[in-house]
């Protein structure tokens, strides 16, 4: 059982959109940690940050990486819909 948003609801009936929403939620995660990271002062002295700093850099490839990998999810997605879509019709047609 599954407890979301005050309900409980078996993970069967609600698995790919959990997955979605737990998808999403992890998205919103790293946007968050990535602004942090690349926007605090290391020294907490409240200094302008180094943006060429080592730790700086990986944390920027990483946001990169993110953003790069979610327009590729984003991108492809309706094509994955549409032969769902088209499936589907075959199927109804065919009954």
């Amino acid at each position: 059982m599954i407890f979301r948003c005050g309900h409980v609801v078996s993970p069967i009936e609600t698995r790919q959109p959990f997955l979605e929403e737990a998808a999403f939620c992890v998205l919103r995660t790293a946007l968050f940690v990535f602004v942090h990271g690349i926007l605090i002062d290391p020294n907490l002295k409240g200094q302008v940050p180094d943006y060429l700093d080592g730790e700086k850099v990986l944390i920027e490839g990483c946001a990169l990486l993110t953003v790069a990998a979610t327009v590729c999810r984003i991108r492809y997605r309706p094509r994955k819909r549409a032969l769902v879509a088209s499936i589907n019709k075959v199927d109804y047609e065919a009954a």
